[in-house]
């Protein structure tokens, strides 16, 4: 039997869900329990979890524990280490991209299924779609819609490929239709070499702006922010969702489109991770299974925005009244009578080699500034969850393990900041391993102490895009602070809006919230992230890249 590990299991806290009088409802150790079952999943399955599993659960007298996690960090756990088990039963991926990938070298995951799909849709706000002609029921084609992203006519958000399964399964449709590929074949490793796939999708992504590391932020900062954002690249389901509560709110809906040709699904696949010989913990997941395949659970399911496993391409013959009038509407676009072939995804090799290729090739390259807090507050756990992000983001062994290597054309300059300036700048250009890591050892070799001027690095980050002149890259500042500014003058603030850079706040422990997230990032079209995990935060930022 291959062990836990003591590193992982003090890392995890678990939610309770449901109810088993003297079941070990500990959520930071392995239970060989058979009526506990710990799952680990993509935010995407909240709502599934919340409204179908949990009540099946407590039906069950089982007890469900769940912890939300992101699709890298999901196919790491499995991959890491093949002789140490994290202390999971069941993984439950957004879709069958990133279980490959977690699943290929250690193979631990048994008994998987996709338990319900949902279709990647190009959405965008009613008037803006209209504009474009991709009204409710109209025949869109990807070449289409990648003629509007092309072309600047809309602005278009997707999520960062290689960190968010939207992105991912977005991403693949466009491969495919570069390749040339009919629905029903997969791209090839020679088709990725190949120049037609490099030079288009190289073109394609590099129009993309805004590429937040989680469906959930695009989805939020897209629906708070429509004048930054007309259309994006997200699930069918969430745009349901959204668009739900926004009629019953009186607000504007979104319309989607299908992208004809490129239709791809996310499957939800549910996967059980063998501790040993537990039997009755496997029956368990089993019977899961076999209720969320079912006749009930499928039919919530649907009234959820989710589509069954066995409809076949975007049709569903059988769908009740109530549900086509209130949930699949077809005023918002959604479609449920038409018989579309999707892509098929390629082997797990083929989806690991494309990841790798947009950090190193394809997305646009950036321009980025990191505004690191160094003052006495940061001493401790602060500043060890800053030389631990170091430790991912610059060392580009360990940056490839979770898929944010920098790119050849990158520029990417550190300060860490006190009462003035502690630290740098220290700047890469490019992604030399060597200049990397020394950029990890500055950091490192730096320690915590003194007072918080968070506009005195603005300053200084402004004053660095400002010496590289007409810059076409992608450009923002990351900052990152538990404190609160001793300056007050915003003259830094109105020079990165006035340049169009963002700020991608990170605000932890006693941090001012207000001017982090309604003055420095509400002024800077910037985004803000409220996450005690230092490193998962530094890391959700650099994934914007």
């Amino acid at each position: 039997m291959r062990k836990l590990s003591a590193a992982v299991l003090a890392a995890v806290t678990l939610v309770g869900a449901g109810c088993a009088p003297g079941a070990d409802t500990s959520s930071d150790t392995y239970s060989d329990d058979p009526r506990v079952l710990n799952i680990v999943m993509g935010s995407e399955q909240h709502l599934v979890f919340e409204q179908i599993v949990r009540p099946w659960c407590e039906q069950n007298k089982l007890v469900c524990n769940t912890k939300e996690l992101g699709s890298v960090d999901q196919a790491n756990l499995l991959s890491e280490d093949c002789d140490t088990l994290p202390p999971y039963d069941i993984f439950w991926f957004a879709s069958t991209v990133f279980e490959q990938i977690g699943n290929e070298r250690c193979s631990k995951l048994v008994d998987s299924k996709p338990m319900f799909s949902t279709p990647m849709v190009f959405a965008g706000w009613q008037r803006v779609m209209n504009g474009l002609g991709f009204t409710p029921g109209s025949d869109t084609s990807i070449r289409q819609i990648i003629d509007v992203v092309e072309a600047g006519k809309a602005k278009v958000w997707i999520t960062n490929p290689t960190q968010s399964n939207s992105g991912a399964t977005a991403f693949f449709g466009f491969l495919n239709y570069f390749a040339g590929n009919p629905p029903g074949k997969a791209l090839t490793q020679d088709q990725l070499d190949s120049e037609p796939v490099s030079s288009g999708i190289t073109r394609f992504m590099g129009k993309f702006d805004h590429t937040p590391s989680s469906t959930k932020t695009m989805m939020d900062e897209c629906i708070a922010s429509p004048d930054r954002c007309d259309a994006l690249f997200t699930y069918e389901a969430l745009v349901i969702e959204s668009n739900r509560d926004r009629v019953a709110a009186g607000q504007e809906p979104m319309t989607v489109v299908y992208p004809q040709g490129s239709l791809a699904f996310a499957d939800s696949p549910l996967g059980f991770l063998p501790h040993g010989d537990n039997s009755g913990k496997q029956a368990n997941f089993a019977a899961l299974q076999k209720y969320l395949l079912g006749p009930e659970a499928q039919q919530a399911l649907l009234a959820l925005g989710r589509r069954p496993v066995n409809s076949s391409g975007l049709s569903l013959p059988n769908l009740p009244k109530d549900i086509a009038d209130t949930v699949f509407r077809r005023d918002w676009g959604i479609v449920t009578d038409r018989q579309e072939q999707p892509i098929r995804f390629p082997s797990a090799s083929v989806i690991e080699s494309a990841l790798y290729n947009y950090n190193t090739q394809y997305r646009q390259p950036g321009n980025f500034v990191y505004c690191l807090d160094g003052s006495g507050s940061m001493e401790g756990d602060g500043w060890s969850g800053v030389t631990r992000a170091a430790d991912i983001l610059f060392d580009p062994a360990t940056a490839k393990r979770y898929m944010l290597l920098a790119n050849p054309k990158d520029s990417t300059t550190v300060f860490i900041f006190d009462d003035g300036i502690k630290g740098g700048p220290w700047t890469v250009d490019g992604n030399n391993r060597d200049d990397l890591l020394g950029l990890r050892t500055d950091i490192n070799d730096s320690s915590a102490g003194g007072g918080t001027n968070i506009r005195g690095c603005l300053q200084n980050a402004a004053d660095v895009f400002r010496s590289y002149g007409a810059d076409p890259r992608k450009k923002a500042v990351i900052l990152m602070t538990d404190g609160q500014d001793g300056g007050h003058d915003d003259a830094a603030i109105d020079e990165l809006a006035a340049m169009g850079i963002p700020v991608i706040a990170i605000g932890f422990g006693d941090v001012d919230e207000y001017d982090l997230r309604d003055v420095i990032v509400a002024k800077t079209n910037g985004t803000y992230i409220r996450k005690d995990n230092l490193v998962g935060a530094l890391r959700d930022a650099a994934g914007f890249r």
